[in-house]
């Protein structure tokens, strides 16, 4: 870079003082709008490198098709790097094209020769979101199931989520009633969400399969219920009793499916603490061989 290159960069990108008159158009003074008592203003020399520093353009949402990104402000020689979920499809020293190989945070990395690297993250294919469920034991009617981005570096909105609707295990659809992703319901098993933005739709649904037979089919019984210290699973009826005892178990998982204790039941009858969990509702699943039955429970 010349002398006269930076001069041209410093004076473009002065801090403009106030309480004097800046007039453009001054013959002799071509960097900006000129003051005659404080010439361009104050200099700002992180403003001016700011201004030439490297930096990636491009969309900040991409979907199947090839999109391009493009270095500016580089006079080097570049090689690229991408995340994962990514291919590149052709490459400059100032510009890559890439496409989408799976959804997710995308990534894209220009290494200069001198050792620096300018990366830029973008959002790539249809939403990625998990379920949010909060009951509250107070009024049960204000509980609440959310949708929430299941990436910590991208919100909903980044991901350009445009459209949410919620559907019930007969078919119902129905829209949030709180915002563009929440709803209320005391029984959110079986609900299905259906999530969009530019590139398409997620579908997921919120841990039906945790029931798989009527309660009239059950073995067990599992109290109290609401429960705030431990919880017991004994027999319905001492008369109908499973066929083999030697192999059955009881697990105990949250509203999002993850395994909170696991527990053997023997001679028909265990106990297990709940002390400690945070307030909601749980799924006790009860697995007999290949016989599996499930009971929704309180923990207070």
């Amino acid at each position: 870079m010349t002398g006269l290159e930076a001069r041209q960069i410093l004076e473009s990108n002065t801090d403009k003082v106030g309480g004097y008159n800046y007039v453009s158009g001054i013959s002799g003074q071509p960097n900006g709008t000129w003051s005659n008592d404080l010439g361009y203003g104050r200099v700002n020399a992180f403003k001016a490198l700011s201004s030439i520093a490297p930096i990636i353009s491009g969309p900040n949402i991409i979907c199947a098709s090839p999109s391009t990104f493009t270095l500016i402000n580089n006079l080097s020689s570049t090689s690229w790097t991408v995340s994962p979920n990514l291919q590149i499809i052709s490459s400059t020293n100032n510009s890559v094209v890439v496409s989408e190989i799976s959804n997710g945070q995308g990534t894209i990395t220009a290494n200069l020769p001198n050792g620096q690297a300018y990366s830029k993250s973008f959002w790539v294919g249809a939403p990625s979101f998990s379920f949010d469920y909060t009951y509250y034991d107070v009024t049960p009617s204000k509980s609440i199931l959310c949708i929430v981005s299941d990436n910590p570096n991208f919100s909903l909105e980044q991901q350009a989520v445009s459209n949410v609707t919620f559907k019930k295990s007969n078919s119902t659809t129905f829209l949030p009633k709180l915002g563009l992703y929440c709803t209320r319901t005391t029984q959110p098993l079986c609900i299905e969400a259906t999530v969009t933005n530019a590139c398409g739709s997620t579908i997921f649904k919120y841990n039906c399969d945790l029931f798989r037979y009527a309660a009239s089919n059950n073995f067990f019984t599992v109290f109290p219920n609401p429960a705030k210290d431990t919880v017991t699973i004994d027999l319905v009826d001492f008369a109908n009793q499973p066929s083999n005892k030697q192999s059955i178990s009881a697990e105990l998982f949250d509203m999002m499916g993850y395994s909170k204790s696991k527990i053997v039941i023997k001679d028909n009858k265990a106990n297990f603490s709940v002390n400690g969990l945070t307030k909601g509702v749980y799924i006790v699943k009860i697995t007999n061989d290949e016989l599996v039955e499930s009971h929704q429970i309180v923990v207070e």
